[in-house]
């Protein structure tokens, strides 16, 4: 086939009469739809990492980490709060529309950041925190809108094959968006990976107004499972893990994960490079092999579950993640840039099969007690939302005693939650199967 077909309402059932066809990376890739969104979705990637870097090392720049704390959890705070009414516009308007606006916005914030700062990050507080709390809120809207895009360009049974190749997409961006935006504010300024990352979202702009979809969007009932007010999908969520033997034990080893890489990423390793004078190229080459790192662990995931179903397995996803805790300690307290990095790298290839092996076990176990989205809220409460707190306490630590300390404390805090929720769990999952 030239093209897959479109998921618009009635046009993504598979011919029942027929066997269902394999959907692999390299057959949905076939679609020029399909191409060009993950063409666009690399750049939106690539601007984020570009942003994330930025803002990390502007607000270790400041020169005060109670300051940078606030910073931080002035983006993240509009990201969470919007994080459903993004989905509920999502719904109501599609994504294919939704999307093309946030990437436009997005590109309009950074840009305009870099036209404020005049490449002078460090010395503009007041400017950073504003363009944080608005490409924050931006991205709440944004982020539920692009991750459905492949609801609207492939039908259900390519749903896999799509993940993989965004989850792909994802990792390296991360990898060598971080390494450039170290090069590029080395030699360029500060502001010089916003000014690249609004390029980026401008070319991928174009290339999403390229794809229009034509068969309509895919749009989301309010009557459908999940559909219940945020409030009482959290508190329903709540009690259904409360009662299940082994998710009350994953779900605080991924809240520990999420805090984890969040204060590596934003907190620890700026601040440390800042207060130790060592280059934006090093915290660029930290944060990039991080990124390479997960992209590494991720890939060993994903071979593992195509070698046998049960995967890397959730036992071992719990203590890939405490072991990811204490090289994050590593990297926090490492007297040389070199260290730090080859830490980095090791806290992100231990972190890396976490996150697809702990969500794939929590969706399965929440899809046979249908109890789907509550569970996912659950998940999102405690994962984004806690997450600008934790990124707030972390660089508090910092200011209040010292990054060596901090990191023990923070990444110890991180490792004894996994380690104490890995004791016993092969007998849990064992009895809940």
């Amino acid at each position: 086939m030239s093209d897959l077909p479109e998921a618009a309402p009635g046009a993504a059932q598979e011919d029942s009469s027929s066997a269902p066809a394999a959907h692999t990376p390299g057959s949905i890739l076939r679609s020029w739809r399909v191409r060009l969104y993950m063409l666009a979705l690399l750049s939106d990637e690539l601007a984020t990492a570009l942003w994330v870097f930025t803002l990390g090392w502007g607000a270790a720049r400041l020169g005060d980490p109670v300051t940078a704390g606030w910073v931080l959890f002035a983006g993240g705070v509009p990201y969470v709060a919007l994080l459903l009414v993004g989905g509920s516009l999502t719904d109501l308007l599609g994504s294919p529309r939704v999307a093309a606006w946030t990437l436009g916005a997005r590109f309009g914030a950074l840009g305009m950041f870099w036209v404020v700062t005049r490449g002078e990050v460090s010395a503009a507080p007041v400017q950073l925190a504003v363009a944080a709390a608005v490409l924050g809120a931006i991205g709440g809207v944004h982020y539920p809108a692009m991750t459905a895009y492949p609801a609207v360009l492939l039908p259900p049974a390519a749903q896999s094959a799509s993940m993989v190749l965004e989850r792909g997409i994802a990792r390296t961006a991360q990898a060598g968006g971080g390494y450039l935006a170290g090069v590029a504010t080395s030699r360029l300024g500060d502001a010089t990976p916003a000014a690249l990352g609004a390029m980026l979202l401008a070319a991928a702009v174009g290339v999403m107004l390229c794809i229009r979809p034509a068969r309509g969007v895919v749009r989301i009932s309010s009557s459908a499972p999940g559909g219940a007010a945020p409030r009482v999908r959290v508190t329903e969520g709540i009690r259904w893990v409360g009662r299940h033997p082994v998710l009350r034990r994953t779900l605080a080893v991924q809240a520990a994960t999420s805090a984890m890489v969040a204060a590596l990423l934003l907190a620890l390793l700026p601040q440390r490079a800042s207060l130790s004078g060592w280059s934006a190229a090093f915290y660029g080459q930290a944060f990039g092999l991080f990124g390479a790192g997960m992209l590494t662990g991720t890939a060993v995931a994903i071979w593992a579950t195509q070698r046998g179903r049960a995967g890397v397995g959730v036992p071992a996803a719990v203590w890939l993640a405490a072991l990811g805790c204490l090289a994050a300690l590593a990297a926090g307290v490492a007297p040389a840039p070199g260290l730090a990095s080859l830490a980095a790298l090791v806290s992100g290839i231990a972190f890396g099969p976490v996150g697809p092996t702990l969500s794939g076990y929590l969706r399965g176990q929440a899809s046979s007690g249908a109890a789907v989205g509550q569970v996912m809220a659950v998940l999102l409460l405690v994962t984004d939302a806690a997450e600008p707190l934790m990124l707030m306490t972390a660089s508090w630590l910092v200011g209040g005693v010292g990054v060596d300390l901090a990191a023990v404390l923070f990444a110890g805090a991180c490792g004894l939650t996994c380690a104490a929720a890995g004791v016993g769990l092969s007998q849990a999952v064992e009895r809940s199967q």
